[in-house]
């Protein structure tokens, strides 16, 4: 017990053992320990589960299971990543284990969602009626339909489970949580070294492809969200005792297949959100063809100074409002120390998107239109784009999300717009110390996982980025004097870094296994002497709890 009591005691001190970072910035970071621990399950086969939130009066939340939310657990997983490898592999096996299959009742329904697999299933009972009445014969005439059409949904990523590890899940209907898959699975296997699941994406990315790709991009098909599909088009059909008939003429696809993780706010076509997520993804897999077909697909988004939200080519309809979350997936690429965008086009996307979203005294919405009414200041009124949906008061696009903060706030540290990411910052800690519940945070529900995300800010302080295979630590830095935490899956520890003086000193004080190696450390400044413990060494460092690092 005493030891327990001694490295949590470490840990919270290294959190707040800060030099040239403000204090309210650790208080974020520690805030979230007490959520972590609470949201946090495990089975009695050691599965992980992960509260995706908890169910409150005043917020709302699940009111059954909701663990491993795939959507939500990508904001999470560098939090995972960092403090405990072992459960965000767990998650991640989970989720691909059951992603969607042949045999299911989950594949007959996803299937027969795709317009040209329900045609040719609707001609099949026609043929041959007996299969109403055999469920293995239903299953096996979609399995012929799918190869002939070539719309195979096979090897979706399901969205989260009812229970851990069971087959308990929810639903396939997000599109985003298969291509976030991707970039965990690549997060996880860069970091640790561990290469064991990266064999399992290029089934997802072919899913992804049969399924939703058109001219590159992913191609997000109606029903598209909450607000149309439920509070929208479901409600014209009143008649009670037929409205259940209804649910095939709610959108394009028979049931929902095009979701996204602002789930209650409509995204048609072509949408920068899942676009930019897909295009870092597949650059960081190594996909040369698919990502120049990206990349010609994303100019249809570009307006000079950011990606629309999204641009349905189909229906001509475009929405121009400027999404917080746009370059999310150009953040998991700082996450791994590559860079997926030109850094100046990147820098000014994040300007304009501080510019235009950031409102003192609310924080940092996550959508807005430029030089157009907000719902808060003139009530509900339709979105800006020719659909005929209505943004409320409080929807998704005009609130802040607290870990898509923290995660905006994280690459904007690693692009060394500090001022930016400390406005934000500040802005969240004065709301929670204003509002309260400092640990409780909400979103759907409370002590909701998403803001677990303000872990990686002690990654982008640092710029930070670790490649487990080559065991190479980048140390590179925007800010040019501080001390704060280091974590990485291997050890954690205190790190004081004087770009000034060519300094770099690192106290480890846990490592994960007793030891870790590093085999190179990059830097801003070229390494001439290392010492640990005072006496001189050179590469591969082998590094063990207690050591004292001192690199010039």
């Amino acid at each position: 017990m005493n030891y327990l009591v001694e490295k949590t005691l470490q840990f919270i001190n290294s959190i707040y053992n800060t030099k040239n970072i403000p204090n309210y910035v650790a208080d974020l970071i520690s805030s979230q320990i007490s959520a972590l621990k609470k949201i946090t399950v495990i089975t009695k086969d050691f599965s992980v589960g992960i509260w995706e939130g908890y169910y409150d009066d005043v917020f709302d939340g699940p009111i059954r299971g909701a663990f491993n939310t795939a959507d939500v657990a990508f904001h999470y997983a560098p939090a995972l990543l960092i403090l405990y490898p072992d459960l965000l592999k767990n998650l991640l096996e989970q989720l691909y284990k059951f992603r969607l299959d042949y045999n299911t009742e989950e594949f007959v329904i996803i299937a027969n969602s795709i317009l040209e697999n329900f045609i040719e299933y609707k001609r099949a009972i026609l043929k041959d009626p007996s299969l109403l009445s055999d469920f293995k014969k239903i299953v096996e005439t979609v399995k012929d339909i799918v190869k002939k059409t070539g719309k195979d949904p096979k090897d979706r990523i399901p969205h989260f489970f009812r229970i851990p590890n069971r087959r308990s899940v929810q639903g396939y209907h997000l599109l985003d949580a298969s291509i976030k898959y991707l970039l965990m699975v690549y997060l996880y296997s860069r970091y640790t070294g561990d290469t064991s699941l990266m064999k399992t994406t290029e089934e997802v990315i072919q899913s992804i492809v049969r399924t939703h790709l058109k001219d590159g991009l992913p191609y997000h098909f109606t029903p598209a969200g909450i607000d149309q599909e439920w509070k929208t088009t479901f409600n014209f059909f009143r008649n009670q005792d037929m409205r259940d008939n209804a649910r095939s003429l709610l959108g394009y696809t028979t049931s929902e297949i095009s979701y996204q993780t602002f789930d209650d706010w409509s995204m048609i076509g072509f949408v920068s959100y899942t676009s930019i997520l897909w295009y870092s993804a597949i650059k960081l897999l190594g996909k040369q063809k698919l990502l120049e077909e990206a990349e010609n697909g994303l100019n249809k988004l570009w307006n000079g100074k950011y990606y629309d939200l999204w641009y349905d080519p189909e229906s001509g309809y475009r929405d121009t409002a400027c999404l917080s979350s746009q370059l999310m997936g150009v953040w998991y690429c700082r996450l791994v120390g590559e860079s997926c965008f030109d850094e100046d086009k990147e820098r000014k996307i994040m300007s304009e998107i501080f510019k235009n979203n950031f409102i003192e005294g609310e924080g940092l919405i996550n959508g807005r239109y430029i030089n157009k009414p907000r719902p808060s200041e003139v009530g509900n009124i339709p979105y800006f784009n020719n659909t005929g949906l209505i943004n409320r008061v409080g929807s998704q696009m005009d609130t802040p999300w607290t870990g898509v903060e923290f995660a905006f706030a994280s690459h904007l540290l690693y692009l060394g717009m500090e001022d930016e990411a400390l406005k934000i910052l500040k802005e969240v800690y004065d709301r929670y110390e204003t509002a309260g519940m400092f640990w409780k945070h909400v979103e759907w529900g409370a002590y909701y996982s998403r803001p677990l995300s303000a872990f990686s800010i002690t990654l982008a302080y640092a710029g930070i980025s670790y490649d487990g295979g080559r065991k190479l630590l980048k140390i590179r830095p925007k800010k040019k004097n501080f001390t704060w935490i280091i974590l990485l899956p291997s050890f954690w520890g205190i790190i004081d870094y004087d770009e000034e003086n060519r300094l770099i000193k690192i106290k480890v004080i846990k490592t994960k296994d007793g030891v870790a190696d590093v085999n190179a450390i990059e830097t801003n400044f070229p390494i001439g002497d290392i010492t640990i413990n005072g006496e001189k060494t050179r590469f591969p460092l082998r590094i063990k709890d207690g050591d004292e690092i001192l690199i010039r």
